[in-house]
């Protein structure tokens, strides 16, 4: 009996109220391509950029993200600048030929 309530329960259609705002909601652990830039500058935040910042377009500035895979896997980043195009996910090295040899990498990433 529980059974069927709960597929019952599962079946009732969900009634949102005219006007309520739908957002839509990335999942936890997302694939992205990624790339990594050494030119210096002011980010969209307004700061200078810095090891550990990050643009992409995906996330609102002043998310976290733990990266699960790739040259940079365990590093905790955060999103404080935006994207042009070609990449979904870019990190700041101050090494130019660093950032040439990381190349274009597909990797795991984590909002936390």
């Amino acid at each position: 009996m529980t059974f069927l309530l709960g597929l019952v329960t599962l079946l009732t259609p969900t009634i949102v109220p005219v006007g309520f705002p739908l957002r839509h909601v990335e999942p936890p652990v997302q694939s992205v391509s990624s790339t990594s830039y050494c030119q210096s500058g002011v980010m969209a935040d307004g700061q200078q950029t810095f090891v550990g910042a990050v643009a992409g377009n995906m996330w609102p500035l002043g998310t976290h993200l733990f990266i699960l895979s790739g040259s940079h896997k365990g590093e905790i980043v955060q999103v404080l600048d935006r994207i042009g195009w070609g990449s979904q996910l870019d990190l700041f090295t101050w090494s130019c030929k660093q950032a040439w040899q990381y190349g274009r990498q597909q990797i795991l990433v984590e909002a936390i």
